[in-house]
């Protein structure tokens, strides 16, 4: 019991340290309102963020949290500040929606309420950043929901529809995958660290994709100037990355 206080005092601790690092006093305001009231913070520090796997322990939502809260605080550093407390808002009310997805049971275990056997996670997140009473600029709200879901849809988020992109170009496009990047680099070196995974962890390595001056195909060259090619990083079979000889696709790090 007292290694649970413990480490729940920690987490605490952790959580509100990267609250604190937003620099918009409404968005910490905001941050106040969804956790700080009505005991979601508690429930949210013993809340899952899955049925079954390495998301399904009590705590889970918030250790995701600070992990991905961490991460993207160390790689924002070049965007500018507004889209830095964006970012960092939206890993750390990513994981909210667990509160009303999940409910506990006799045992320790945890199954869908009603409302997580309709919407995921990060829908029922975006859905308490948009009802939660706040004075909050309307369109900074909206970006903070828009940012959840679509990273969340970049991520792989099981339910969360994928983005449609409008043509025009998009302010917070490459924010959000940034943290969508984030939220897959946590969720595989949770995965990989995970004693009590039965099955092998899969044999992955991360690849960072570029456009080069040597890679054009017929698409490409079909397309409109005005079209880019957006770089990405990718999760590949580990045998893929040592048996492929393309010079045109640098491998920056491998797991």
């Amino acid at each position: 019991m007292a290694s649970t206080t413990t480490y729940q005092q920690q987490a605490s601790r952790a959580f509100g340290q990267l609250v604190r690092s937003i620099k918009d006093a409404q968005l910490r305001a905001l941050m106040r309102a969804v956790f700080y009231r009505a005991g979601r913070y508690q429930a949210f520090c013993q809340a899952p963020l899955a049925v079954a796997g390495h998301g399904a322990a009590a705590g889970s939502a918030v250790r995701h949290a600070i992990r991905s809260g961490r991460l993207v605080r160390s790689v924002a550093g070049s965007f500018p500040a507004r889209s830095r407390d964006l970012m960092l808002a939206a890993a750390l009310l990513m994981g909210v929606g667990a509160t009303d997805a999940f409910e506990a049971q006799q045992g320790g275990a945890a199954h869908l309420t009603s409302r997580g056997r309709l919407y995921p996670v990060a829908v029922l997140s975006t859905l308490i950043v948009h009802d939660v009473r706040c004075t909050i600029d309307r369109a900074k709200r909206e970006a903070l929901e828009g940012l959840i879901l679509r990273t969340a849809a970049y991520a792989g988020e099981p339910g969360v529809p994928e983005f449609e992109p409008s043509g025009a170009e998009d302010p917070l496009e490459r924010e959000a995958r940034v943290l969508a990047l984030c939220v897959q680099l946590d969720r595989f070196a949770a995965y990989q660290g995970d004693a009590r995974q039965v099955a092998p962890a899969p044999d992955l390595a991360l690849r960072w994709s570029l456009p080069t001056s040597g890679q054009r195909s017929p698409q490409r060259d079909a397309a409109p100037k005005s079209t880019r090619t957006v770089s990405h990083l990718t999760l590949v079979n580990a045998r893929r990355k040592d048996d492929d000889d393309d010079t045109h696709e640098p491998r920056i790090a491998a797991g």
